[in-house]
């Protein structure tokens, strides 16, 4: 049994996979059912008074009330498709599903029905929290032809039901069908749980963790520390490791990585693209309580979700947070040098993440208020959602219980921290330098250093000039173990600059060890006693450090002894009230209102098509794609934007061949305006809420209008939306297996406007085939079409960006997007399309506009212009840009960081 099975990159176990088996699956419909009889027994047995039939079911014959959905009978389209109602992630299923269920009701799904829409787990997550919930039982009926239209035969959509945790109670076969009675039972999950390598508690699990690091699987930092924490007071919490190269085998049973669901994905893929996404809803699908999910603010690794959330892509009862731990910002600001003062375009790319995740997540929690008001909000200017301030929990196993310390003379100085300037390594070497010269290490027998790695040669050498120093590289218990045996006879220092939470204070005071630290950032309340600070504490640089510690190694052991014994006991009864919080003990899991969800306004969509001599077997393509698509437009309208003459009538027949009467057609022609001057028109002449552009060359999917529909009905703040565009150049091409998604054959810019600085120097925003706020537009102006130069949607973006109006991607595959050699990107000049950007900077005037997308882009054009520095040579820049290609390949990236592994072994080994 294997978690890869239920996940969209392995289609669910269907054949038939990838983007054509998808728009195949759209294009065939089902043919009606037969009813077997078996399914009167089962209604008599279940003495069932409604019956909730999702299929193709032959008409009238089911002998109760019975509710039908069937995906080929929408209505006018203003109503949502009844596909999107069974298979979108905004928990539309879940509210559609409870608000069905009555003692007695019986459920039966047609696995034909599931076949066909893109993912069939929300209408089968719904059912199993149903079932869960309630007892109640599922009857599918697994039609023995389903393997026409790419579904499941008999024995694969059993196997399917096993693997995603349906207890298959009894499987009859009569009248061309399987009839498989399924249920979701505690105990039969938890063994279900546990064939997986799974923990049975985690059918309890209401809250999932993202994070990069757990120090339950290697040693860590902060972050780890906190998750091995929170799995040590919390039993209903999980854990999602975000390591792409982490091999699954030897988990505790509570973490999942992402190997577990799918093989050899970029870091880029996984968080910028699908991968992350895909291995939520695989997760939201097997544990079926998760009400919260909780990300770090490090790296930016949760800025996919909160925007999935906002756009419909996930589902909105789940609870967004975001742990507020390490961000960009945060760090620039400890380290306080020269090297801070300048953010890369990636470490700016984490600012704009970090703005858009503080500003729409449900919440955010700081553990002080130093990061969360003095930092982010007072510093940086961030807006905070629903911020609150939480100290953080810690496991008191970890520390051996309360003992009086009878404390000596100091003999030993031990810094605790990593090499860096942030932990104040510099500031230590050169306190110890100053207090040697001063004669104050007189009575020290060593100094010592816990850090992981190794320190730098020359920081090795000043030390060992001054005295007799070591470095000790220890796990997280051998470091507590090392502290706890020393406390008698030792001085710790923790120079930390501006951490806001540090444990390694927290585990100080829990030892009650003699140290010093400095008295910035969170430190200071971790302490939480002005006595203690004011006494063991200094400024943060060297010349104050050096003093401080000089104070305290003149003191006698009876002047801190008691004091430290007792600030030990009162910081121990804190935790152990904190964690008691944490644990969340005696309270009920967290269970989601599926009934409370925003209504969704009718479905007033019209599609505009502008067409300039495009070769007709593309616009045939994309002409069937919208006539395949499961929302209808209101209208189609294609603008000939001054076709050659005999291109005109062929386009009319085209249009008329493909489209028929199946949808409300207008053709608009006129003279060439270019192509933002043919979307105008389209702006103009439609009558709808909402209009989505595409260009002629380019394929809808079948979900592409309602999940932009969807995005758009619950954020009105948003003028536009639209998903990935996936590359192609032939539909032919497209392989039938999960590669284009999970390898992300499409762009993956950021998508908000937050991003508008940095899209000076390159384009973060969205594509121009999109769906729009149609008469919002038109107030704003359309497009620029002064010209027809390159980058018409760099600039429509930049100025809705800088006017102050709100756009988004939609992290979901939405659309192909075809490569042509003589595409408008790759044949119009582009000295007119930085005309057009400088144009659409709203709010600068030309000069300024033009001041700053050239001194954003003046080293554009030169290879490694990001890396340059006094430090590197050409080739080391070179060097370091191919392997930065190279690890984008899983296997070559596993590679080299063994590699580096062993190079950091040997090296510390002969030093």
């Amino acid at each position: 049994m294997s978690l890869k099975s239920i996940g969209a990159f392995a289609n669910f176990g269907r054949p038939g996979a990838g983007v054509p088996g998808t728009i195949e699956r759209a294009s065939a419909g089902i043919a009606q059912a037969a009813w077997p009889a078996g399914l009167d027994r089962y209604l008599a047995e279940k003495q069932s008074r409604h019956a909730v039939l999702f299929g193709a079911f032959e008409p009238g014959r089911c002998p109760v009330v019975a509710t039908v959905y069937d995906l080929d009978r929408d209505g006018d389209g203003r109503e949502p498709p009844t596909a999107w109602k069974l298979d979108n992630w905004t928990g539309q299923v879940d509210a559609l599903v409870r608000g069905h269920h009555t003692p007695g009701t019986a459920w039966i799904v047609s696995s034909a029905l599931l076949a066909r829409l893109a993912d069939p787990r929300p209408l089968l997550g719904a059912l199993k929290r149903l079932s869960l919930d309630e007892g109640c039982p599922v009857l599918f009926v697994a039609e023995q032809d389903g393997g026409r239209a790419h579904a499941w035969n008999p024995k694969q959509f059993a196997q399917f039901l096993e693997e995603s945790g349906f207890a298959l109670r009894r499987r009859d076969a009569e009248d061309g069908a399987a009839l498989i009675e399924a249920v979701v039972e505690r105990e039969a999950y938890g063994r279900y749980l546990e064939g997986l390598g799974l923990a049975p508690q985690l059918l309890d699990a209401d809250l999932l963790l993202l994070t990069t690091e757990d120090a339950t699987i290697r040693a860590t930092g902060g972050i780890g520390t906190y998750v091995k924490n929170i799995k040590a007071v919390d039993p209903r919490s999980a854990v999602i490791m975000c390591d792409v190269d982490l091999n699954p085998s030897g988990m505790d049973g509570r973490t999942f990585v992402p190997r577990m669901f799918f093989d050899d994905i970029s870091r880029e893929n996984f968080f910028d693209g699908l991968g992350l996404l895909e291995l939520l809803k695989g997760i939201l699908y097997l544990l079926p309580r998760v009400a919260t999910i909780e990300s770090q603010d490090y790296k930016s690794i949760g800025f996919r979700v909160v925007q999935a959330k906002r756009t419909g892509i996930l589902p909105q009862w789940v609870r967004v947070r975001v742990f507020m731990h390490g961000s960009i910002d945060y760090v620039k600001y400890g380290m306080q040098d020269d090297t801070a003062m300048d953010y890369t375009p990636h470490e700016l790319a984490w600012a704009v993440r970090d703005s858009y995740l503080f500003k729409y997540a449900d919440e955010c929690y700081s553990p002080s208020r130093y990061l969360g008001e003095r930092l982010l909000q007072q510093e940086f200017g961030y807006e905070l959602n629903q911020l609150s301030i939480t100290p953080l929990p810690f496991d008191l196993a970890l520390v051996p219980p309360p003992e009086t310390t009878n404390f000596q003379k100091v003999r030993r100085i031990v810094f605790i921290g990593k090499y860096n300037q942030l932990k104040g390594w510099p500031d230590f070497v050169a306190a110890m330098e100053s207090l040697a010269a001063e004669g104050k290490l007189a009575g020290i027998a060593e100094v010592v250093s816990l850090g992981p790695l190794s320190p730098g040669n020359a920081e090795r050498q000043r030390l060992d000039a001054i005295c007799n120093y070591k470095d000790l590289h220890l796990t997280h218990a051998q470091l507590l173990s090392f502290v706890h045996e020393r406390l008698a006879d030792t001085l710790f220092v923790v120079p930390s600059r501006g951490e806001n939470y540090p444990f390694v204070v927290l585990e100080q005071l829990l030892l009650g060890s003699l140290f010093v630290a400095y008295n910035t950032g969170g430190a200071v309340e971790v302490v939480d006693e002005p006595a203690h600070v004011q006494r063991f504490f200094s400024d943060p640089n060297p010349r104050a450090l050096a003093k401080k510690l000089g104070e305290v190694l003149a003191m006698s052991p009876g002047e801190y002894g008691a004091d430290l014994n007792a600030s030990r006991e009162r910081v121990r009864a804190r935790q152990v009230a904190i964690n008691a919080g944490w644990s969340r003990a005696g309270q009920q899991a967290g269970k989601p209102d599926w009934s409370r969800l925003p209504g969704m306004p009718a479905c007033d969509v019209s599609v505009v098509v502008p067409v300039f001599n495009t070769p007709l077997e593309y616009v045939e393509e994309a002409l069937a794609s919208i006539r395949r698509s499961r929302l209808k437009p209101r209208e189609l309208i294609v603008i000939d934007d001054g076709s050659e003459a005999a291109y005109r009538e062929q386009l009319a027949a085209l249009v008329e061949r493909v489209i028929g009467g199946a949808l409300a057609v207008r053709l608009h022609r006129q003279d060439n305006r270019g192509l933002a001057g043919a979307r105008n028109t389209g702006l103009e002449l439609s009558q709808s809420e909402l209009t989505f552009f595409v260009d002629s060359d380019d394929i809808l999917l079948p979900h592409t209008l309602d999940e932009a529909w969807a995005a758009m009905s619950l954020d009105p703040a948003l003028v536009a939306a639209t998903g990935f565009a996936l590359h192609f150049t032939d539909l032919k091409s497209l392989p039938r297996s999960a590669e284009p998604l999970q390898d992300g054959w499409f762009w993956k810019p950021l998508g908000v406007p937050e991003a508008k600085a940095l899209a000076i120097l390159e384009n973060q925003y969205i594509t121009a085939n999109v769906m729009v706020r149609t008469a919002r537009l038109r107030e704003l102006g359309g497009w620029d079409d002064t010209d027809r130069s390159v980058w018409e949607d760099w600039g429509f973006y930049s100025r809705l960006a800088w006017s102050g109006h709100r756009f988004s991607l939609i992290p979901s595959l939405g659309y192909l997007y075809r490569n042509t050699p003589g595409s408008m990107s790759k044949t119009y000049n582009k000295y007119f399309g930085r005309r057009r950007l400088v144009r659409n900077l709203a709010g600068f005037s030309r000069l300024d506009a033009n001041i700053l997308f050239s001194l954003a882009n003046a080293e554009g054009g030169k290879a490694g212009a990001k890396l340059a520095g006094a430090s590197l040579s050409e080739k080391e820049i070179e060097l370091i840009n191919m392997i930065r290609s190279m690890i984008q390949k899983p296997r070559l990236r596993r590679l080299f960081i063994a590699a580096y592994r062993g190079y950091s072994r040997v090296r510390r080994w002969f030093r």
